[in-house]
């Protein structure tokens, strides 16, 4: 499958955070919008649960959420690690293979797909850039004070219209 700045794709993710603790876990994943437009209605069953978040014997389930990116979003994303305690990608996953019935080909398949696409090269941040005048400057024709604050922003603003190869072949 290959997948440019326009295509889109599913993240998948999975949230729990200890009602008395305030410890959290979270996981996530990416699909192919398509894989999950042919899946959507199994996916609406996928479930997973923590152990231990408040304390050794607590279970708590998992709000999961399904979000649509282009590939240009998620290489403009500045983290992707949105939580701190980052722990259940494992979990999601073989709860996701599971309600799919996935065989491990196909498992493997969809997990070098997310892997690989959390890989790609990121678009750099934007930078901002403060620069106080030593001197009086004319710009635009117009007297600029020494001492003036100028800010500015410096991005690579440069996604082109590469193709990523994630995998060799498609799911049914």
């Amino acid at each position: 499958m290959k997948l440019n700045k326009d295509s889109k794709v599913v993240r998948i993710s999975a949230f729990a955070e200890g009602h008395h603790s305030g410890t959290t876990a979270y996981g996530e994943l990416y699909i192919p919008d398509g894989y999950y437009k042919k899946n959507d209605e199994k996916l609406k069953g996928l479930t997973v649960y923590v152990c231990g978040l408040d304390g050794k014997n607590s279970e708590i389930k998992c709000h999961i959420e399904f979000e649509i990116f282009t590939i240009e979003y998620i290489l403009r994303m500045e983290d992707n690690n949105r939580y701190e305690n980052r722990n259940i990608d494992e979990k999601l996953f073989y709860n996701f293979c599971n309600i799919l019935e996935l065989n491990d080909i196909e498992s493997k398949i969809l997990n070098n797909f997310s892997n690989g696409l959390l890989n790609l090269e990121k678009v750099p941040v934007i930078k901002e850039i403060e620069h106080v005048l030593s001197e009086d400057t004319i710009i635009d024709g117009m007297l600029i004070p020494e001492g003036t604050v100028i800010r500015y922003t410096i991005s690579n603003d440069i996604i082109d219209d590469r193709e990523w190869e994630l995998f060799d072949f498609d799911l049914a």
